[in-house]
C-alpha cells in the first residue's frame, strides 16, 4: 500500500478516501493550479473548494476543471455529492450517493480520482477538431505499452463524422488538444503509481493507482459491433457499462444491439431491462427468440443519432 493508502502493487482492502485531500494533492502537481472555494452565502460550506482549475488550455479555458458540490456531514466534516469533470468540450458527472462512505461511493470516488489523474499525468488527452461549420472531438487514453486508444468521441454539425474519422486531414480543420502531462512521481512505491484495473466504461481506471491492484487483470477493451456479453460484469456495474456501450454504438452509428446476460434467476435480465426503460435512446427492446439467445438475450433497437 502507498502513501495515500491506494493503490499500488500489493494492495489488498483499500482504505477509505478523503475526497478534498486527495483532489487537492493531485491539482498541485498540475501547472497553472487555481481553486474557487465556497463562503458564507453559499450551500457549500465556507472553505471547501468549489472547483478546482489546472493546466494550460485554450482561449480562458484551463486544460482540466473539476467542479464539486459538498454535503455537511456530523461535525466540521463534508463530503463530496457531485462531481463533474471537464476537460475541453468533454465532460463526465459523478453522483456520489447519499454517502462516500458506501461501496459503492467509493468505487466511484476512485474512478473519479484516476479520471483527474490521467489528465494530470498525460494519460488522457482530448482533441477537439473545428472547420467546415462543425466541430468534433476524440478522447484518447493510453495503454499499458503506451500505445494511445480512442475511447470516446462526439460532434455537432453535419460534417462531425468526417472531422472525427479524419482529425486533422480532414480539409481546412482546426485542431486543439486538451491535456496537462505533469510528471509523476518517482519510485516503485510512490504515490499515484498507476496500477492495472478493467473497467470498460472507465479507460483511464488505475491511471493513478485508485482503481485495481497489483493482482488485478489488465484492461481489455470491449469490442462496439452491436453484441454485449454481461457475463463477466457485476450486477452493480451493469448500468454504467450499457449507458457507455450505447453511446459508443450510437457515435458509430450502430442501431441494433444483442445484449446477453444469461437466463439464471433473471436478476440481470431485470437490471439490464430496467436500465434499457431509462435510458433516452432506446427506442426499443425484446427477449432474443429461438437461435439468438432466448430469454438469455435482449435485442435493442436504439434511435439513431442525430446532428446538432
Amino acid at each position: 500500500m502507498n502513501e495515500a493508502g491506494h493503490g499500488g502493487e500489493g494492495s489488498t482492502e483499500p482504505a477509505p478516501l478523503d475526497l478534498m485531500v486527495e483532489l487537492r494533492a493531485l491539482c498541485e502537481l498540475a501547472p497553472h493550479v487555481s481553486t474557487a472555494e465556497g463562503d458564507s452565502g453559499s450551500a457549500t460550506q465556507p472553505g471547501a473548494p468549489t472547483r478546482f482549475m489546472c493546466g494550460r488550455g485554450h482561449g480562458a479555458r484551463p486544460a482540466l476543471q473539476v467542479d464539486c458540490e459538498w454535503r455537511d456531514e456530523a461535525g466540521a466534516s463534508r463530503s463530496l455529492a457531485v462531481a463533474k469533470v471537464r476537460v475541453g468540450p468533454w465532460e463526465r458527472r459523478y453522483v456520489l450517493g447519499e454517502t462516500e462512505e458506501d461501496e459503492e461511493g467509493q468505487d466511484l470516488a476512485r474512478e473519479l480520482l484516476d479520471l483527474v489523474g490521467a489528465v494530470i499525468f498525460g494519460d488522457l488527452e482530448v482533441e477537439e477538431f473545428a472547420g467546415g461549420g462543425a466541430t468534433a472531438w476524440v478522447m484518447q487514453v493510453r495503454g499499458p505499452a503506451g500505445e494511445w486508444r480512442r475511447c470516446h468521441r462526439g460532434g455537432a454539425g453535419v460534417w462531425a463524422w468526417g472531422l472525427r474519422w479524419f482529425g486533422a486531414r480532414w480539409p481546412g480543420a482546426r485542431i486543439r488538444r486538451w491535456s496537462v502531462g505533469a510528471a509523476r512521481p518517482e519510485g516503485a512505491n510512490a504515490r499515484w503509481a498507476p496500477t492495472r484495473a478493467a473497467l470498460p466504461w472507465a479507460p483511464w481506471a488505475g491511471a493513478a493507482g485508485f482503481v485495481g491492484g497489483g493482482a488485478a487483470a489488465a484492461p481489455q477493451p470491449i469490442p462496439v459491433d452491436g453484441e454485449l456479453d454481461l457475463h463477466r460484469f457485476a450486477p452493480k456495474d451493469v448500468k454504467r457499462l450499457m449507458h457507455a456501450y450505447i453511446d459508443e454504438c450510437l457515435a458509430r452509428g450502430i442501431t441494433e444491439l444483442r445484449v446477453v446476460h444469461g437466463k439464471g434467476k433473471g436478476h440481470m435480465r431485470r437490471t439490464v431491462h430496467a436500465t434499457l426503460d431509462k435510458h433516452p435512446a432506446v427506442a426499443s427492446y425484446r427477449l432474443a427468440g429461438h437461435g439468438r439467445g432466448g430469454w438469455g438475450a435482449t435485442l435493442v433497437e436504439l434511435t439513431p443519432a442525430t446532428a446538432d
